[in-house]
């Protein structure tokens, strides 16, 4: 280009640019990156610069934008009337300097001419894409009326130049800029011809050559219907390619990889291993991270939502990481994808609408991944406010470009014109909140089927968990236990654990196990279980060891095991069971907590129904040599309750108390009001309060904890109906700062609505307290709730999708592992399987926290604490334990649980206020008289 077109090209955008401020002050701005609070957001904080009228014509569509480094713009759309249109422009502040549009005739569909009347007709390219490298030139290629894949290049600072037909029949295409700046393409040819097979193929432009390599072949793409075939390309800038693709809706798609910049291509392979997946991909792409980590994402048909699923590679693509969903919290489904690395180290993904699409779609996404998680996705929505009209125009077709910290975004609107914005805020302004730093979930349960599969020579993909639990020891190991049964019609007939050491869980081991093979000459052999586990470590003597309890027998009596935390994941390792002391072979959900100081243990259960129903406590004081007889802490009998479950219990070692609660419930098969009672002890399990009524209605899984010495925190789950056919379950909580002899009043947790289960409660009583909770979020999936307590109330809640369709039933345990920060949770997560049916999982899953500055409770003079209930204190009875290969035994029913949120502990404090102010009134009054 010589000195005078300079010259020209400076005028030029000058007058252009005159022409945008004029513009701008006829134009009102109007953008939103999502809901109605994002948009007053994206107003309030200027987002985006005032968009300009790049076509003034009327008559324009289709547009692409590509942004080059040094703030560099490049634009296209075509005009029905002119043709292809190219503009430059310079980013400047919140300003883009434009210069005047220019034709490109020979991008086209097709043009004819009709030689009796000389008129040449034009008709739209498809597929318009446009992309910049890193040394400023821009890439263009689009699809012919005869679906022929062209292409065009841009130098830095030149002009746009046709370049060579890349196929006759293109299906599909796909374009990338690679770390080193490499384009990088890939295509689907259908067409068949001596040297040039139907199949896909990988495109690298260097130096200014074009180097064409055929992935893999197939005479199916012959037939193949455009609408279905999809293609992607990433490359790593060190020569490792991967090409995915998808050939036909019946099937699955695959992937290939090059470790030599493409000139030699590995056979095919599906994205994921059958076992793995759920339904057929709709969609691919591929994604290189700063790192160079290899991202092979896809949509699956049959996910909810979108259906985003993602695998991961760090060695170039030779092995990948399980398949993972992502990006679950997307609203909208975007056509078009793009991955791009951001100044702030981040791959950002870019979604928007097809560049045929409708003008009713309006919307594009973006989301961020920083290593480990995907931000939440930003739904953008651009427009401006036509000052004469005073009307809203929303831009369609919209297009969207990243490079460095700056983002470019073009549309057009429903007069014909094409609008053009840039951000004038940093990328992390456009992310709705805060990334949530879960790790991504692990399956705990697939991983012991795939053992019992490969060692067993048998199918257990009909096993479903029924009870999680899980405990950590003062080393920061962590034991995820669940028990699990041979189908949802079964009770559970063994229990499996997980152990976490280091940064990862060890095999999954089965430690206990009823054995069923008697059934037919033995009923109760058919009847019992493993169900409804609890776990507690404590330390003796320096050893660590574990203890157990759980729900066995035909009837549900609770039983006990222990075992060293060395052998934790070895079922030799394990005592033989035993039965706990009982009044009666019935009995339900026991709970086990654990002095940390010596060898003192705990366990409450109840007995449901009868004569003998109520709760139980026996202790023992040996570290589970022997058990004392069992300890009534309430009555269901004399309360009249109809029956009792869920008991959980908690110790406060410094002031010796025992916290307890439980749920008074109906009848199975009976309808009926249920209620929360609270109870406590004062002499380690000896006597109890009185039972004290917490909630009542249709209430369910309470929970207790404590954040530091004398403070205890119960939730539980509120059901209540919204309408005749529709109810939803919040979680309630209630906190008190005198070691439970007063109370604030019950209120519900912000944030946990639509829960779906059991909640958990993990903490380490030096104030820090976490809850979480799985919920039904929008479009019924499944969603991971988090908050942390702050002294006087909850924190900010934040959500995690688990990319599953949400259930009741879905339910959390949780341990902190105070000295490193991280909280573990496993799940009972209901998990779709490939066939559309669906099994109970373990699924486990991990974040790190950082402790919070508490506000201290409001003080008051507590009442005297109730009067507890003489409950004879029984001697201890010799329980054996044997440390030899266990038995098996069982299991039993679900529960649910519940959350927090904030809290007033003023009102005894008011009432005092008026007490007393009331009687110095009087005094006065009575001096005057």
């Amino acid at each position: 280009m010589d000195r005078t077109h300079h010259r020209g090209s400076r005028a030029v955008i000058i007058l252009a640019s005159l022409a945008a401020m004029v513009a701008a002050a006829l134009v009102g701005i109007f953008v939103s990156p999502g809901g109605a609070s994002q948009r007053a957001r994206a107003q309030a904080e200027a987002l985006w610069s005032a968009p300009v009228n790049l076509s003034v014509s009327g008559s324009a569509s289709r547009p692409a934008i590509a942004l080059a480094p040094g703030n560099v713009a490049h634009a296209l759309w075509w005009d029905t009337l002119d043709g292809a249109r190219y503009v430059r422009g310079v980013i400047s502040g919140t300003q883009t300097l434009w210069a005047k549009p220019q034709p490109v005739p020979f991008l086209v569909g097709e043009s004819k001419r009709d030689p009796s009347t000389n008129k040449v007709t034009l008709a739209p390219p498809a597929q318009l894409s446009m992309a910049a490298d890193n040394t400023g030139a821009v890439h263009v290629t689009w699809l012919d009326t005869d679906r022929g894949l062209r292409y065009a290049f841009m130098p830095p600072n030149g002009r746009l130049g046709q370049g060579p037909r890349l196929t006759d029949q293109a299906l599909a295409s796909s374009m990338s800029i690679d770390i080193s700046g490499t384009l990088r393409m890939a295509y689907v040819q259908s067409s068949q011809a001596p040297g040039s097979p139907a199949g896909v193929y990988y495109v690298r432009r260097s130096g200014g050559a074009i180097q064409r390599t055929l992935v893999y072949s197939s005479t199916y793409f012959r037939t193949a219907d455009p609408g279905s075939v999809s293609v992607a390309v990433a490359a790593d800038g060190i020569g490792n390619v991967i090409v995915a693709w998808r050939q036909s809706p019946e099937d699955q798609a695959q992937f290939a990889r090059s470790a030599d910049n493409g000139l030699k291509w590995s056979a095919p392979q599906p994205i994921a291993a059958v076992s793995e997946l759920f339904g057929i991909a709709t969609q691919v792409g591929v994604a290189v991270t700063p790192a160079r980590e290899f991202l092979l994402i896809w949509r699956d048909s049959t996910a909810p939502g979108c259906g985003m699923t993602q695998r991961r590679s760090s060695d170039g693509g030779q092995t990948w990481s399980p398949p993972e969903r992502v990006l679950s919290d997307l609203k909208r489904c975007p056509a078009r994808w793009a991955f791009t690395i951001g100044s702030d180290g981040k791959l950002w993904f870019i979604g928007t609408p097809a560049s045929e699409a409708p003008l009713s779609d309006t919307n594009g996404v973006l989301a961020a991944w920083d290593g480990s998680n995907w931000s939440k996705p930003a739904d953008i929505q651009l427009g401006y406010q036509d000052s004469v009209t005073q009307r809203t125009r929303i831009l369609g077709c919209l297009h969207m470009a990243l490079a460095g910290g700056s983002l470019a975004a073009i549309g057009c609107d429903v007069r014909g014109d094409v609008w053009s914005l840039h951000s004038v805020a940093g990328l992390e302004r456009f992310l709705p909140v805060e990334q949530v730093s879960w790790d991504p979930p692990i399956n705990l349960s697939a991983a012991r089927t795939a053992q019992v599969q490969e060692n067993e020579a048998r199918r257990a993909t009909t096993e479903t968990t029924q009870h999680v639990a899980i405990a950590t020891d003062r080393d920061g190991q962590i034991y995820a236990l669940w028990s699990r049964a041979d189908s949802a019609a079964m009770p559970a007939n063994r229990l499996d654990i997980a152990v976490f050491k280091g940064d990862r869980f060890l095999s999954p081991a089965a430690i206990l196990r009823v054995d069923r093979s008697n059934a037919g000459a033995d009923p109760n052999a058919a009847m019992a279980k493993l169900d409804a586990p609890s776990l507690a470590v404590n330390a003796n003597a320096n050893t660590l060891r574990l203890h157990l309890v759980w729900s066995g027998g035909p009837s549900g009596r609770p039983f006990y095991s222990r075992a060293f935390a060395r052998d934790a994941n070895v079922s030799s390792g394990w005592a033989q069971p035993q039965p706990l002391p009982a009044l009666t072979p019935i009995g339900g959900a026991p709970d086990i907590v654990a002095d940390p100081r010596g060898q003192l243990l705990y366990v409450i259960y109840t007995i449901p129904f009868n004569e003998l129903r109520g709760v139980y406590l026996v202790r023992s004081e040996d570290d589970g040599n022997t058990w004392s007889e069992p300890i009534l802490v309430a009555d269901g009998a004399i309360q009249n309750w109809d029956a009792v479950d869920q008991p959980r219990i908690a110790l406060d070692p410094a002031n010796e108390t025992l916290h307890a609660v439980w749920l008074q419930t109906v009848l199975p098969g009976t309808t009926g009001s249920r209620a929360v009672y609270y109870a406590r002890s004062l002499d380690r399990g000896k006597t109890w309060s009185a039972p004290l009524l917490v909630a009542q209605g249709d209430v369910d899984a309470p929970r207790v904890a404590l954040t530091e010495p004398g403070v205890v925190v119960l939730t539980w789950n509120l059901t209540h109906r919204i309408s005749s056919v529709s109810q939803t379950s919040n979680t309630w909580y209630q906190v008190s700062g005198d070691g439970g002899a007063r109370w604030s009043q019950p209120m519900p947790v912000p944030g946990f609505e639509n829960v779906t289960g059991g909640s958990a409660l993990a903490g380490d009583q030096s104030g820090q307290l976490y809850l979480t909770a799985l919920s039904t979020g929008s479009g019924g999936q499944a969603r991971l709730l988090f908050t942390q307590w702050r002294g006087q109330g909850w924190g900010p809640v934040d959500e995690f999708s688990m990319g599953q369709t949400a259930v009741t039933g879905n339910t959390a345990a949780g341990a902190l592992v105070a000295r490193s920060g991280l909280l573990q949770l496993v799940m009972r997560l209901f998990e779709l399987k490939p066939d559309g049916t669906g099994v109970w999982e373990s699924v486990a899953i991990s974040r790190r926290v950082a402790p919070v500055e508490l506000t201290p409770l409001p003080t008051f003079t507590p009442l005297p604490p109730p009067a507890p209930t003489p409950t004879p204190i029984l001697l201890p009875t010799e329980v054996s334990l044997t440390e030899s290969v266990p038995t098996t035994l069982p299991l039993e029913a679900p529960e649910s649980s519940p959350l927090g949120a904030n809290l007033l502990l003023i009102s005894a404090g008011i009432a005092a206020i008026v007490v007393v102010t009331g009687a110095v009134i009087g005094l006065m009054l009575m001096r005057r008289r």
